[in-house]
């Protein structure tokens, strides 16, 4: 189900032109780790990261906040101009891992989300 809801939001996103374009996975090694984020939208004008979103299919992030290291590295090194988001089953909340603010949100509320926002521009 955890690539069937990265699909989906990837899917609604590729609706948009504009947006599709400027949108990208992002995977990199620190140290021995290997780290990754989903979804990152360069902002086309500087070519640094506005907004980032990491597409989960579990309610126990908010309480695994451990698991969002690549999340929390890149929000940490580019500052975002949107708070960094967390898709979940069920669960919409906020949470503070080390002082950055992470956004919790239902995939498919997310999805519809991008539906409208694509339909409205």
């Amino acid at each position: 189900m955890g690539r069937l809801a990265e699909t989906a939001v990837w899917s609604q996103w590729l609706h948009s032109a504009t947006m599709s374009s400027a949108l990208h996975y992002a995977r990199w090694r620190e140290g021995r780790q290997d780290l990754e984020v989903d979804l990152v939208a360069l902002d086309p004008s500087t070519q640094k990261p506005s907004f980032a979103v990491e597409v989960k299919w579990s309610d126990r992030t908010p309480q695994a906040l451990g698991d969002l290291r690549g999340l929390q590295t890149l929000a940490l090194k580019h500052p975002l101009t949107r708070t960094p988001l967390v898709t979940t089953r069920s669960y919409t909340g906020r949470a503070e891992l080390d002082g950055l603010a992470i956004d919790f949100m239902p995939v498919a509320l997310y999805c519809y989300t991008i539906a409208r926002q694509v339909l409205v521009s």
